[in-house]
């Protein structure tokens, strides 16, 4: 548990590294005020999932987001997420299904103002996922966490509202990998 506290700090110091090195003088320039404070999301994440280099089928999953605009240039976020489909594979003449019972995960998120409605944004932190395996001859329940990452974009339709694409490795250890697309519809308040 310690250990996993002591990344999760190195990863948050490294992103406000980062962050002050990509903009000068960015944190002498405040928080955002009024509206623009926190943020919900709700999205679809597509997530092929690969062992070892063979692909074991991809999920679909339900996400809901929210955070909150420490500094125009760098939000802090929360994930929680649901399985809505299930990935299936052969071992044999077997066939496995994996689900996503749940996940949550923590984030650090530089971001940079490219047009008036445009932000490019980066993520890094720490993503849990909570998976079980089954076929006919019984299942098994896994639970394991790694560091998580991305890339995004955000368009917004109006002051309240706006979309977001985003590519994200939600998962990578032990030769094991989750990574892929998510589309989401937020509101900031």
């Amino acid at each position: 548990m310690l250990k996993k506290l002591s990344t999760m700090a190195a990863i948050v110091g490294l992103s406000f590294s980062v962050t002050a090195i990509l903009t000068p003088n960015a944190f002498a320039q405040g928080a955002p005020s009024g509206n623009e404070t926190f943020y919900g999301e709700i999205g679809y994440a597509y997530v092929p999932f690969n062992s070892a280099g063979y692909n074991l089928g991809s999920f679909g999953i339900g996400l809901i987001r929210g955070g909150i605009n420490i500094h125009k240039n760098f939000s802090a976020e929360a994930l929680i997420g649901v399985g809505i489909t299930d990935a299936s594979f052969y071992v044999g003449s077997t066939l496995i299904t994996t689900k996503i019972n749940n996940m949550y995960g923590f984030y650090a998120k530089p971001k940079f103002q490219v047009a008036d409605n445009v932000e490019l944004f980066g993520r890094v932190g720490y993503t849990n996922v909570d998976v079980t395996a089954s076929s006919r001859y019984g299942g098994v329940t896994g639970n394991s966490g790694s560091l998580s990452y991305g890339l995004g974009a955000q368009v917004d339709f109006n002051k309240s509202v706006y979309g977001q694409l985003d590519w994200m490795s939600y998962y990578g250890k032990n030769g094991d990998t989750g990574r892929g697309p998510s589309i989401s519809v937020g509101v900031k308040f």
